[in-house]
């Protein structure tokens, strides 16, 4: 049976208009994450910043942490509860561990001798860290501002992995739920190195796949982890700045 054209509740504007904005809890979801990563974008991400020479620092680096959870974390949970929505749905679980810890030791495994070679790259050294040298100039150092660095991604997988994909899979699939925080997570990469953002969609949509097959995106966060704080531990030892 074919289904009928649904006229446009807007007399000039094309049939189905009326798409756009029902279901109304979908509408209420992107409009909140649009917010949020607009919100980001200005606020806190370093990637238009270091484009336009920003000077790296670790206060610097810790608002940027302080704005990732408060836009990636705090608003998407304060939206899912005034929605009545869970938020265990959205991946604050452990969900299936026996797959996520076994995915997570073989994509290690692949991905850190990858992360040491990349950060031979001048554009990855003169980006990463964010606090700059600070962290390799001890061990307390390195230690203190991984601890910091670590709510950032799990802020970023929840957003990515947890939120977005919670908020289209029921409307659109989890086939475009993945596709569609693959593409929002690689726009937050713009203006960061031209090799970490070509890598952010393939990388956004293993983390995708691998959020949804856990249940959960604790694993998808410690895997996130991995590559930043390697990142940042090669580029610190490739410039002679790791506990010089």
């Amino acid at each position: 049976m074919v289904r009928g054209r649904v006229p446009s509740p807007i007399p000039f504007l094309p049939d189905e208009t009326e798409q756009v904005l029902r279901p109304g809890r979908l509408a209420f979801y992107l409009t909140v994450a649009t917010l949020c990563m607009v919100a980001y974008w200005y606020l806190g991400t370093p990637g238009p910043q270091l484009a336009a020479d920003y000077e790296r620092g670790f206060d610097a680096a810790v608002g940027h942490m302080a704005w990732a959870v408060a836009f990636y974390l705090v608003v998407p949970l304060l939206a899912l509860v005034f929605a009545r929505d869970s938020v265990s749905e959205a991946g604050l679980r452990v969900g299936d561990a026996a797959y996520g810890i076994k995915t997570f030791a073989v994509v290690t495994v692949i991905i850190v001798p990858i992360m040491f070679l990349s950060a031979n790259d001048p554009l990855i050294q003169g980006t990463y860290p964010w606090p700059g040298a600070w962290p390799g100039q001890s061990p307390a150092n390195l230690a203190l501002w991984l601890a910091i660095y670590f709510p950032y991604f799990v802020a970023f997988e929840f957003f990515f992995r947890g939120f977005l994909i919670q908020a289209i899979r029921p409307q659109w699939g989890v086939g475009a739920a993945i596709w569609v925080q693959a593409f929002a997570a690689t726009a937050v990469h713009f203006g960061k190195p031209l090799p970490e953002t070509l890598a952010a969609l393939p990388g956004s949509l293993l983390f995708g796949l691998m959020a949804v097959r856990a249940r959960s995106i604790v694993w998808p966060a410690l895997l996130h982890f991995v590559v930043g704080a390697s990142t940042d531990v090669f580029s610190l030892y490739r410039q002679g700045q790791l506990f010089p």
